[in-house]
């Protein structure tokens, strides 16, 4: 057999590591309570996860130490967040929308 193709044995069980402890439900966590929550920053959601974490599939011992890894790559949901505003109307009054648009 040819070895170019066949994969050696420490990179089928490197392979087989990760996929033990997958990080997108960890990741999925992040993007939840980032995107819902009061936090300003991810490194913040990542601070705020307890350990360990038990999904149906695997526990987490150390979810934060995973999520640094990728902190990088998170911190581009801090591009998503929607700043909240408050829509005024006239005299510079809070604008409520079911009684000053009965239309809506």
């Amino acid at each position: 057999m040819n070895s170019i193709n066949t994969p050696d044995k420490q990179q089928l069980s490197s392979g087989l590591e990760l996929l033990q402890q997958p990080v997108l439900p960890l990741i999925s966590m992040v993007q939840f309570f980032f995107l819902t929550g009061e936090f300003s920053t991810v490194a913040e959601v990542i601070d705020e996860m307890p350990s360990p974490i038990e999904t149906a599939y695997t526990t987490y011992d150390q979810p934060q130490e995973l999520l640094r890894r990728h902190h990088q790559t998170l911190k581009l949901l801090e591009s998503l967040r929607i700043t909240k505003v408050q829509v005024t109307h006239g005299a510079n009054q809070p604008c409520h929308l079911i009684q000053d648009f009965p239309w809506l």
